[in-house]
């Protein structure tokens, strides 16, 4: 099987059409029960949109974006604070609320909520299903990108917002800065041979597309 150029994650081409609802029972996901879903992938891939959509099929699902659990904290190194915070008292049946460590230091309300009631718990960004994690999770999801597509999308994305610099030459020395940690990080954890599916993150739309691109581990 061919690999991306400098990592050893397989190119995937024996895609499938599914529907939301259909990859959530792929994944092993039914009504009733509570089950926690990692949908991880490298940055700008579709991942946010994938959860979105994911969220949006079920009727008791909630969405934790690690991008929230780092803030002004690590890139990366928040699998602790998500595990002890999130994942621990979810897994007990309780409510989530919780205030990561970065919040309070720079001056950000609220917290991450999650209510009892939640069955599903989808859990998205980078480094979501990784090692340290994975007794936590029911099933994961590696999102796949052309990495050329992910970062200029990235790049757009965040120009547009207005976030991480005030022109194109600072949000991409960001996202420079963002892939030196990115990328090492991912290769050593290699999330995509552990991956219950692996979506297309370049076929994949927002969320109200009827359709995803997948390819299912077989067990």
């Amino acid at each position: 099987m061919d690999v991306f150029p400098d990592t050893t994650e397989p190119v995937v081409s024996d895609w499938m059409p599914m529907s939301p609802q259909g990859l959530l029972r792929a994944l092993g996901v039914r009504a009733g029960t509570r089950a926690v879903v990692a949908v991880d992938g490298r940055g700008a891939n579709g991942k946010t949109s994938l959860a979105a959509a994911l969220a949006a099929a079920h009727e008791c699902a909630e969405v934790v974006h690690t991008d929230d659990v780092a803030w002004n904290h690590s890139i990366l190194d928040w699998d602790g604070e998500l595990r002890e915070g999130v994942l621990l008292p979810f897994r007990k049946g309780r409510a989530v609320s919780y205030r990561p460590p970065g919040w309070g230091p720079h001056g950000r309300e609220g917290a991450i909520t999650v209510p009892a009631t939640a069955e599903l718990l989808l859990v998205e960004g980078v480094g979501a299903s990784r090692k340290s994690l994975a007794d936590w999770l029911d099933a994961t999801i590696w999102v796949q990108p052309d990495p050329a597509v992910a970062r200029e999308r990235g790049i757009a994305r965040d120009l547009e917002l207005g976030v991480n610099g005030t022109d194109r030459d600072a949000v991409e020395a960001f996202w420079d800065h963002w892939l030196a940690e990115e990328e090492p990080f991912l290769e050593a954890d290699a999330p995509w041979r552990r991956a219950t599916a692996i979506v297309s993150g370049t076929a994949t739309g927002g969320a109200g597309d009827a359709s995803i691109s997948a390819s299912l581990r077989r067990r």
